[in-house]
């Protein structure tokens, strides 16, 4: 009786650690999403960019045209100062002649002169703004480019990493396809989804009804996966157990369908751990009962389909997150 007590307490605690690294798991989804959102977020910020060094350059052009006419209307001045001066010096020395009858026409012409001078000076004191004001353009439009270049350049290793991570999903796919090629027509499934590898195994495979236990055949099975799995070092294994959704009513360990989805897991783990020699640290079981059915409908055959195992394969993320670092 003694055995029996310890064996309980041991299942008991197996089903309780078994839902924390499905936090795990559900951190994973979540590491991808954010990778998906912070990707969409520095495409925004490219076609902003993009569109904000569009509007520079229309400014550029407009103050280079603008610098033109203000060089052009200061030579234009400069000239007509040139003459005006020349022009007054003649004046002046016919003043010398006749100082007295042209003191009306030597202010009016000296007034005219100061006029034209402050004018020049104004225009001098625009050209100068506008220089200053072209020249800080030209910086900002030159730091908004390369800006601009380097995260077009980020996003190019993005890309990269995604056809890495795409490329390694579809060769660790060929690989358990070739270690299961044996099995395809005997309940056993591999598809790829959502840059996840799927082994689903469905319950004949494994188990007998209602039970955890694995024979010799199962057995042969999982050594095989393990084989599989122990070529691809950097994956992450998840162990789903399903079940239908006629209600188990059990007695000692097994009390229901999350019990028993737990307890296959699990069996699975060790099988692949112990025997297999697959790393541990890579495995994540977890049971899911009767609520993840890929059949929903009400009949023998569908009932049958939800009762399997699913084994998740998913390429580690880590060099792909530190490109966005």
């Amino acid at each position: 009786m003694k055995w029996k007590r310890l064996f309980t307490i041991f299942s008991l605690l197996v089903l309780v650690y078994s839902c924390v690294p499905h936090r795990k798991y559900l951190q994973s989804q979540s590491e991808v999403e954010n990778l998906n959102a912070k990707t969409a977020a520095m495409q925004t910020n490219i076609d902003q960019l993009q569109k904000d060094q569009q509007l520079l350059t229309a400014q550029q052009i407009k103050l280079t045209q603008e610098l033109e006419n203000l060089k052009r209307d200061s030579i234009a001045m400069q000239k007509a100062l040139d003459m005006q001066i020349k022009a007054y010096e003649n004046l002046t020395q016919v003043q010398q002649k006749t100082i007295s009858n042209n003191e009306s026409e030597n202010s009016k012409m000296l007034t005219e002169l100061n006029k034209r001078s402050e004018e020049l000076k104004k225009k001098e004191l625009e050209l100068a703004a506008k220089e200053e004001l072209f020249i800080a353009s030209q910086g900002k439009n030159k730091n908004l480019s390369l800006g601009l270049v380097e995260r077009e350049a980020k996003i190019l290793e993005l890309e990269k990493a995604l056809k890495q991570k795409d490329s390694a999903v579809k060769a660790l796919n060929k690989n358990v396809a070739n270690a299961l090629k044996g099995y395809n027509n005997m309940g056993l499934t591999i598809t790829e989804k959502d840059g996840k590898v799927y082994v689903s195994l469905e319950e004949k495979l494994l188990f007998k009804s209602g039970s955890y236990a694995i024979d010799e055949k199962g057995k042969a099975v999982l050594l095989n996966v393990a084989k599989a799995l122990n070529e691809n070092s950097d994956i992450t294994i998840m162990i789903e157990g399903h079940t239908d959704n006629v209600p188990l009513l059990g007695k000692g360990v097994i009390k229901d369908n999350w019990d028993l989805s737990v307890l296959r897991a699990t069996t699975i783990v060790r099988i692949l751990v112990e025997d297999g020699k697959v790393n541990p640290t890579k495995i994540i079981p977890c049971g899911r009962g009767e609520f993840s059915p890929i059949d929903k409908a009400n009949t023998a055959d569908a009932r049958q389909a939800n009762r399997r195992i699913e084994i998740i394969l998913t390429p580690k993320l880590s060099e792909l997150l530190k490109s966005l670092e």
